[in-house]
């Protein structure tokens, strides 16, 4: 049986100006004792070992257990989405009070939207840019860079019209993929200077390698 210790008040380190947790404390719902909120720390369980609800405002970075950083250890962040999910997965209070089923059920949700958000780099470099109070348009297919756009272009109509084969699609993924981790290096470099600027430009052109790089892999699984 796994124990539940002082290692779920994970440690958060930060080179962001955060806008999320305004929240100072809760209140358990078993003890009724006031739980303060350690700033940048999540909170899974009261010291009354009752699995508590989440507080509205939760940073993703501090729930998994990784520094607020667009570079971060993607198979370290796997081992901690195993471990919380291990602790907190709903069928573990199946036999228990209806609060803990509800808590354990919102608690678990949360760490499946941190993990997904922060394991891909598109979706983590957007998360970032919101801890940083900057948003940006998902909808907006405009790019300064046209040159990108119309290579994006061409290969989205021959994916959709082209009957690419096996081999062609597996030659498309190879040259999307290095074009892919040439712009996250570069949005790391610019979130490591603090250009925030120059990462949401980066983040903006990475929407559409991410787009392609998703539907050739369900092309590919479809073929194999």
């Amino acid at each position: 049986m796994l124990r539940r210790t002082a290692s779920l008040f994970v440690t958060y380190c930060t080179n962001a100006r955060l806008s999320l947790g305004a929240e100072k404390s809760i209140t358990c719902w078993k003890c009724l004792k006031d739980i303060s909120l350690p700033q940048g720390r999540p909170l899974f369980f009261c010291p009354c070992d009752k699995v508590v609800l989440p507080p509205s405002t939760q940073n993703y970075f501090a729930v998994m257990d990784s520094p607020t950083s667009y570079k971060i250890d993607v198979r370290k962040l796997k081992d901690t989405y195993r471990q919380l999910q291990r602790l907190l997965h709903p069928d573990r209070f199946a036999q228990k009070s209806k609060e803990e089923q509800q808590y354990s059920a919102e608690q678990s949700a949360l760490v499946n939207r941190a993990y997904s958000t922060l394991q891909n780099p598109y979706s983590r470099g957007i998360y970032l840019l919101r801890l940083n109070n900057v948003g940006i348009d998902e909808t907006d297919n405009s790019s300064e860079n046209q040159e990108m756009l119309e290579e994006v272009m061409e290969l989205n109509e021959e994916l959709h019209h082209g009957n690419p084969s096996q081999s062609r699609l597996r030659e498309i993924q190879q040259l999307n993929d290095r074009k892919l981790n040439s712009l996250v290096d570069k949005t790391d470099e610019c979130f490591h200077k603090g250009d925030i600027a120059g990462a949401k430009a980066s983040l903006g052109e990475m929407k559409y390698l991410a787009n392609i790089h998703d539907e050739l892999s369900n092309k590919l699984d479809v073929q194999d």
